[in-house]
């Protein structure tokens, strides 16, 4: 019998958490599960807890690999894994023991693409209040647009809260890019994900827990690199909906993505403006790595269907509408500094 559930867990320098976190997987109630460790060249001594833990229970393999980055690892995984569903615990984290039981039975109950729960986020060892607040129960994604997923609904950004069913991962050739590339590997994963699933089952009950460790602040290079590598991630979802070409509610046109990556990076450039200035700023889109994408976007919301959709969900004046469609046109021409003074 095939397992219901492969569980992923790429494994880099973790040694003081595995331990921790492969226990809470094998005291899952859902028996029939198969357990991936992923080795990525860890220099510590995670390989031998794997191989010990390996020992102890016929349900796990492992892959010790060369450092290829978390993208590599998780790939490496769904290679080899066969169970009906596919789901992904991150090895410093830790999960509740009905997590997968929870999960998949909803999951086959509602016939979903994909079945994802609440999480609680650990600092200095606190368990925080849940994360968000999340209705249980299934959603048609074909009744929402991508914007109307994230603005009416809760759907995580990382895949480690989730399951996804094996074959709907094939029909759509869904993997991780490679995050030397793009930075959001996970995120831009779960948005192809959500692009091409026609159902999803969701509980706000916290059944995974995310910890948060110490020393994560992130700098203003750090922060600058985040927004430059945001811009690669939403230009790869745009191809992705290019080449599947979906034919849905949620991605009549390709301008629903441009609308979605608009209303995320623009938010992302006001904070990062307040906080480091005009010039700071202006050194970001001088090293944008996709510019024709900008320009794809700049295009679509100065005079096309995403100026259109954007206008009326924001009920935009007609003062503004104009006034939208001359910054897009300073961003078109790549007058960088004049469009961050009108828009920003």
């Amino acid at each position: 019998m095939l397992p219901a559930v492969s569980i992923i867990v790429p494994i880099y320098n973790v040694e003081s958490y595995l331990c921790k976190c492969l226990d809470s997987i094998l005291a899952q109630t859902l028996l029939n599960i198969e357990i991936i460790l992923v080795d990525d060249g860890s220099p510590d001594n995670c390989p031998g807890i794997c191989d010990e833990y390996a020992k102890r229970d016929e349900r796990i393999q492992v892959i010790h690999k060369q450092n290829g980055g978390l993208s590599d690892a998780r790939n490496k995984g769904m290679e080899i894994a066969t169970g009906e569903f596919i789901g992904f615990v991150d090895s410093d984290d830790w999960i509740d023991r009905a997590m997968y039981e929870t999960l998949y039975e909803n999951a086959k109950r509602c016939n979903a693409d994909i079945a994802f729960c609440n999480y609680s986020r650990v600092i200095d060892g606190v368990v925080q209040p849940k994360a968000q607040a999340i209705d249980t129960g299934v959603l048609n994604i074909d009744d929402y647009d991508l914007l109307g997923c994230y603005h009416d609904h809760y759907f995580p950004d990382s895949v480690w809260a989730c399951i996804f069913r094996a074959e709907f991962l094939k029909e759509y050739e869904l993997a991780f890019f490679d995050n030397k590339f793009v930075l959001f590997e996970d995120t831009l994963f779960i948005y192809e994900a959500y692009l091409s699933a026609k159902t999803v089952f969701r509980t706000g009950e916290v059944l995974y827990y995310y910890l948060h460790r110490s020393g994560s602040l992130i700098n203003n290079a750090e922060k600058s690199k985040r927004i430059i590598k945001k811009v690669t991630m939403f230009s790869k979802l745009y191809q992705y909906a290019t080449q599947h070409k979906i034919n849905k509610k949620s991605n009549p046109s390709k301008s629903m993505i441009i609308i979605f990556f608009w209303e995320d990076w623009m938010g992302t450039l006001i904070s990062y403006n307040s906080q480091y200035g005009k010039d700071a700023l202006l050194n970001i889109f001088m090293n944008i790595e996709t510019k024709r994408f900008i320009k794809t976007v700049a295009i679509s919301m100065m005079l096309g269907y995403a100026n259109r959709y954007y206008s009326k969900q924001k009920k935009l004046s007609p003062k503004y509408r104009i006034h939208l469609m001359y910054v897009s046109g300073l961003l078109l021409r790549g007058k960088y500094s004049a469009f961050i003074d009108q828009y920003l």
